[in-house]
């Protein structure tokens, strides 16, 4: 643990404050190296990460977006109650099988994986 003798807002305020801080990373900065890469991992693969992410979040939107705009209004058996001030709406057999489909596919994903 390092004692700083700046303690920011209140060192810029006139105050004299004594702040731990603590090396997080392990690099010999006090709390700039919190974040690093996993082993083996170079800033390409970061950005090719979140380009994929980004795309197959795109793609859930519009399906979500275009199953709105055919009727798509969610399963039987999903709760749904209205009055004139209360809307609730709970999809329990939407998120069950959702749920089912995505262990599938995670489960698929792992076995082809390790082939």
């Amino acid at each position: 643990m390092h004692m700083s003798g700046t303690g920011g807002l209140a060192h810029f305020l006139g105050y004299h404050v004594w702040m731990p801080t603590v090396d997080v990373g392990g690099c010999g900065h006090p709390g700039l190296c919190w974040a690093r890469l996993p082993e083996g991992w170079e800033m390409s693969d970061v950005g090719k990460f979140l380009v994929i992410a980004g795309v197959l979040l795109a793609l859930a939107g519009a399906a979500i977006w275009g199953l709105g705009r055919v009727g798509f209004r969610g399963l039987p058996g999903d709760f749904r109650y209205e009055t004139d001030n209360v809307r609730i709406y709970f999809p329990i057999v939407t998120c069950i099988v959702l749920s089912v489909l995505l262990s599938v596919g995670m489960w698929l994903w792992q076995w082809f994986t390790r082939r």
